[in-house]
């Protein structure tokens, strides 16, 4: 009983906390100022998202929240193993769908990530889970940091997830980077970003399911040092709670 109980204190605190940090009128206003004053470039940021069948509603989710954000230099490429369920996915600059015959070969899908992140203009790109959602701040909160320190070649944020409820729940925290931690976890999780330059230099992704971005990473800190691995400490992307 005792655990249930703090289970839910837990929840409660983090409830309070995150409304005391939702992103204001002001703060839109200060990224709109740093974005004239600061930024030396508008970084183009590239989304890629793997959909199987089935999980449409979850896109459905990842596209509207998507549609919030502040900063508009985004596009979102989709790669599914079934036809596009929207003519919008071709109508549009902002959105993508390549499909594959199957998204159980872990090379074909890596020669696909990397054809897609090869093909098309960006300057930073991520790989997001999907149902994946985002406060309207995210976007030009990442590229703010990436005009920020220009030794960054990968920027990871906090993450949190979503509950049954629809509420944010379980948030992980995290430091700035520590191979140590590295090491004995994948601490990082999805909630990373690297430059496409970067990501390029090392080769691309590397077919390991599950650990996309986790392997990429490590292949970045060992030519780069642990200076090139930026951390946004708080946490603007949600993942569903399963992951």
């Amino acid at each position: 009983v005792d655990r249930v109980h703090l289970h839910y204190q837990q929840r409660a605190d983090y409830r309070r906390w995150v409304d005391r940090k939702t992103i204001q009128e002001i703060d839109a206003q200060l990224f709109a100022e740093r974005m004239l004053t600061r930024w030396k470039e508008r970084p183009a940021l590239l989304l890629l998202t793997v959909v199987a069948a089935g999980e449409q509603a979850r896109l459905a989710q990842t596209v509207a929240s998507l549609q919030t954000q502040l900063y508009h230099d985004w596009k979102l490429v989709v790669l599914a193993d079934t036809p596009a369920p929207d003519p919008i996915f071709e109508q549009t600059d902002i959105l993508g769908w390549l499909q594959l015959d199957s998204l159980d070969d872990p090379e074909l899908l890596a020669r696909a990530l990397n054809q897609v992140s090869d093909t098309l203009a960006s300057d930073w790109l991520t790989l997001i889970p999907v149902g994946s959602t985002f406060e309207p701040h995210w976007a030009i909160a990442v590229a703010d940091y990436a005009n920020l320190d220009p030794k960054w070649q990968a920027i990871y944020t906090d993450h949190d997830h979503i509950g049954p409820a629809g509420f944010r729940c379980a948030p992980w925290f995290k430091p700035d980077f520590n191979l140590d931690y590295l090491r004995a976890m994948d601490y990082v999780g999805p909630a990373l970003w690297f430059k496409h330059e970067a990501l390029q230099e090392i080769g691309g992704f590397h077919p390991y399911p599950g650990a996309w971005q986790h392997e990429a990473l490590w292949r970045l800190h060992d030519p780069c040092g642990a200076d090139a691995i930026g951390h946004l400490p708080e946490p603007p992307l949600h993942l569903p709670e399963n992951l």
